[in-house]
């Protein structure tokens, strides 16, 4: 009796053989005030003292909100726009600010 040979099903995302599995990226993490010019990122929470937590979400910036950051230069206030608004944050605040 003559087998014949099994043929092996290739998922997406996955490789056979000597190559390894692709595994599925994360988002990268971190505050706001590391995020470049240009960039987009979900606001996951915040760090830091409970009355800069509550102003902040009172401009709108509250966990799953997008927000783009428009200018960081840096050194000083960041200038990011959330649903048709634009906002200056200052680097320290920013820095509790963190996002996904």
């Amino acid at each position: 009796m003559s087998r014949e040979p099994v043929q092996q099903k290739r998922h997406p995302g996955t490789s056979l053989g000597s190559e390894q599995c692709a595994t599925p990226r994360l988002p990268k993490t971190g505050t706001l005030a590391a995020m470049a010019e240009g960039d987009s990122a979900l606001i996951l929470g915040f760090s830091g003292e409970r009355d800069i937590r509550t102003r902040i979400e009172s401009m709108g910036l509250v966990p799953g909100v997008e927000v783009h950051v428009v200018s960081n230069c840096g050194g000083g206030p960041l200038l990011v726009s959330l649903d048709g608004s634009r906002l200056t944050l200052g680097r320290n605040v920013a820095d509790g600010i963190l996002v996904a």
